[in-house]
């Protein structure tokens, strides 16, 4: 991994990880009072040789702080997700060389000159393929592409606290927090669902549909800006105001 600066100079470089490279990108977190980048590496599906990891580096200085190995992912797409200061949410739906859901929390912890990392939960019925969920209300609200695949929410001991089977299949679709309302896409037919993220039981509040749902595949993560939000699928992009006239 590296770090570029504005004027296209290598400010650092990391160490090689020890698994694969894959379709995963760098989070950036704050721990310990230290700007940190974080990144997955997953281990080879089959290759007892190969190891999985998650590494952080100072974010200035590119210096390796921690180093967990415990996700056992061999396909790591769900970048990390730095939920507060002290805890970082792990997912993936590629779990013990089979491919299988798995959710950590990982409370992280720094004594004297060195971080401590504590799981306080593994969840081996909930993971997500390709995003990160989203954090309200000290709850988890994750796509889960497990058995079911269903939108579900734990709370931070790692609890569902929505009945399983009782919210819709969101597929590969990504989540996004606006305005306090969680938006999620469908990933088979691009609909867009505006959701209350309450612990009680899954609200949805209504959707919208922009595309063609027997040809859409809409996998992309959503995006907020100025009032906008910007969706897409594998034919087109879309650009929807938000913004009450």
């Amino acid at each position: 991994m590296l770090l570029i600066n504005l004027g296209g100079n290598v400010v650092w470089e990391s160490r090689k990880f020890t698994g694969q490279r894959f379709h995963v990108s760098p989070t950036l977190g704050r721990y310990g009072g230290i700007d940190q980048v974080i990144m997955i590496s997953s281990c080879f599906k089959g290759d007892s040789l190969s190891s999985d990891e998650v590494v952080s580096f100072e974010a200035t200085t590119g210096r390796e702080l921690w180093r967990y190995e415990g996700i056992d992912s061999h396909s790591s797409i769900a970048p990390p997700l730095a939920v507060d200061e002290n805890n970082l949410f792990l997912t993936s739906c590629a779990y013990n060389d089979k491919y299988d859901p798995i959710s950590i929390l990982l409370e992280i912890s720094f004594e004297g000159d060195d971080f401590k990392l504590n799981e306080v939960f593994r969840n081996e019925e909930v993971g997500c393929k390709m995003h990160p969920p989203i954090i309200a209300d000290n709850s988890i609200f994750i796509n889960n592409n497990g058995r079911p695949n269903e939108l579900v929410c734990l709370n931070l001991q790692g609890e569902r606290l929505w009945e399983k089977g009782s919210t819709p299949n969101f597929e590969m679709g990504s989540l996004i927090m606006v305005d306090g309302l969680i938006l999620a896409q469908n990933g088979k037919n691009g609909d867009i669902h505006f959701l209350e993220p309450t612990t009680t039981a899954y609200k949805e509040l209504g959707k919208v549909s922009f595309f063609d749902d027997e040809k859409s595949q809409a996998w992309s993560p959503l995006a907020f800006s100025n009032g906008k939000l910007l969706a897409r699928d594998v034919n087109k992009l879309i650009c929807i105001n938000l913004m009450e006239k």
